[in-house]
């Protein structure tokens, strides 16, 4: 068993250093040890156990020193963390919601959870449905159909799957999705709207013939205005008689 100085160095390293998820580390490591299933050096179970213990509590965890101090490729890693997280009994199934809260996108649960349930009742393969991959997959294209930009790599963490597996499910939802008459939804142009909003501002000014009339002045013909100025001539002639 690791001694507690050994746990304190490597979980400095990694950014670490909260005293509960230390001891957390401790127990977890106490439960391996019993259970003496896993060929990792102690090392790597110090590491793996400290990431569960963070992602419980919400700690910082620094992955990339983890995976330097493993000498393991991100899939090495995730399978041997997915590994230890079974023999702990830590591995609860992820849900839709709880993929739609972490992604942001909370408006598409309705629609990740009806294209899960309709792949469910049409595939028959499906036996362990408690398995991230299918809600992983329906979620993620749930959310490039909705023209989202889902991380593929986070998913495809989730999922426990191998990339080329990733693929092949996320593909088969596509293809489950086109058949339930689900397309991506189209955005509108840009180019449209531009067009559209010039036309819409040149309805509602007012036009440049318009313009150049309202800024022309108002000159009267001279028959008009000698008729105008002899009315009022006369008529203020009638007005002196009157008074007179």
């Amino acid at each position: 068993m690791a001694n507690h100085s050994m746990i304190e160095n490597i979980a400095k390293r990694l950014n670490v250093d909260d005293a509960y998820c230390i001891k957390k580390c401790q127990e977890f490591l106490r439960i391996l040890q019993a259970k003496n299933t896993l060929k990792m050096s102690e090392q790597v179970q110090i590491i793996i156990c400290l990431d569960l213990a963070t992602s419980i509590t919400g700690s910082a965890f620094d992955k990339e020193t983890a995976l330097q101090l493993c000498s393991f490729k991100k899939s090495v890693y995730e399978n041997n963390f997915h590994n230890i997280q079974k023999i702990l009994d830590l591995d609860k199934p992820i849900s839709i919601n709880e993929l739609c809260v972490k992604f942001s996108c909370t408006h598409l649960k309705g629609e990740a959870e009806k294209l899960y349930s309709c792949y469910k009742q049409k595939d028959p393969k499906i036996k362990d449905d408690e398995h991230p991959q299918y809600a992983a997959a329906a979620v993620y294209t749930v959310c490039k159909l909705n023209n989202l930009k889902p991380s593929k790599s986070e998913f495809s963490s989730i999922s426990r799957l191998r990339p080329n597996q990733w693929g092949a499910i996320v593909n088969e939802f596509e293809k489950f999705a086109a058949s339930m008459g689900v397309e991506l939804k189209k955005l509108p142009s840009k180019k449209k709207n531009y067009v559209e909003e010039i036309l819409v501002n040149k309805e509602s000014s007012p036009s440049k013939k318009m313009k150049e009339e309202q800024k022309k002045p108002n000159i009267e013909e001279y028959e008009v205005w000698k008729k105008r100025i002899l009315q009022i001539a006369k008529e203020s002639l009638r007005n002196e008689s009157e008074k007179v």
